[in-house]
This record gives C-alpha cells, sequence and structure tokens, in this order.
C-alpha cells in the first residue's frame, strides 16, 4: 500500500465518470481542495481552458484528445506522488 501510494498512473485513455469536471479530477485525492486542483491544473497547462467550467456535468464538457490526456495529468498531480507512470500521451 505504501508503494502504491507513491505511484500516480495516467492511462493512455483515460475513464470519466457522472459528476462534475471538478469531482473527475479530484477523485485520486478527495482530500484535495480548491486551490489543490487549480495548482494541478496549471500544472497539466489546462487551467485556463477549465477554470470557468469546473463545476459543470462532465457530460456537458466538450472532450478533445489533448483536454482528456491534460485532465488525465491533473488528476496524477494532485495524488503527490513520487512518481508518474504516462502510458502514451497524444502528440
Amino acid at each position: 500500500a505504501e508503494l502504491r501510494r507513491q505511484i500516480a498512473y495516467v492511462p493512455q485513455n483515460p475513464d470519466f465518470f457522472p459528476g462534475t469536471l471538478a469531482e473527475n479530477i479530484v477523485i485520486g485525492n478527495p482530500f484535495a481542495g480548491r486551490e489543490d486542483l487549480e495548482n494541478a491544473l496549471k500544472l497539466a497547462c489546462v487551467w485556463e481552458e477549465t477554470r470557468d467550467i469546473l463545476d459543470r456535468d462532465i457530460g456537458d464538457v466538450p472532450m478533445t484528445t489533448t483536454l482528456t490526456a491534460r485532465l488525465s495529468l491533473a488528476r496524477a498531480y494532485l495524488q503527490n506522488a513520487r512518481m508518474i507512470l504516462v502510458d502514451e500521451l497524444p502528440n
């Protein structure tokens, strides 16, 4: 369990679940606050694109391949893991 907490994984085809965009990103760290979420989105270079739609239902967000990959990265950044394993990002 200790080793697992030190590794974050970014899959090639990430899954998203019913709920808001913000809920889908913090799923990897449910204790993350709004500031943590903002920082993770900035690290993933998607803050400007998502800041006004974080409370929108995931089904109402137009998901591009690039947006999907960056949201998955933001999810990994929120885990505060020592290592991030990435399975082939687009571009």
